[in-house]
């Protein structure tokens, strides 16, 4: 079993959530590996999802604001040629948060 903290986003100046989905320009292997492996090292990303649908990716992103999140995106994941396209949704209110699993009835 892991520790974990929760901490406040607001508090830290990095409230503002995006979830940005993400098109590989061409569907190899390289390409997935690529956004795979550069979003270990991204620390505005926290979380990332291989989807299926029309996108290949969904990113959970946090930054300060919307300004910080146009320089995310022009800066950070503008860099990464392997991109095709990409879509942002932001969040107005954040509804449930949890990390409970829901675990079968015994």
């Amino acid at each position: 079993m892991y520790d974990m903290a929760v901490l406040n986003a607001e508090k830290l100046e990095c409230g503002f959530i995006a979830f940005c989905y993400l098109k590989l320009k061409q569907h190899t292997r390289e390409n997935a590996m690529r956004i795979m492996e550069a979003v270990q090292n991204i620390p505005e990303i926290a979380e990332c999802y291989n989807i299926s649908g029309d996108y290949d990716f969904l990113l959970k992103i946090y930054t300060r604001d919307m300004k910080s999140y146009q320089k995310f995106l022009l800066r950070i994941l503008g860099d990464l040629d392997c991109i095709g396209s990409l879509n942002s949704s932001f969040v107005l209110g954040e509804v449930k948060n949890t990390h409970l699993l829901p675990l079968p009835e015994q």
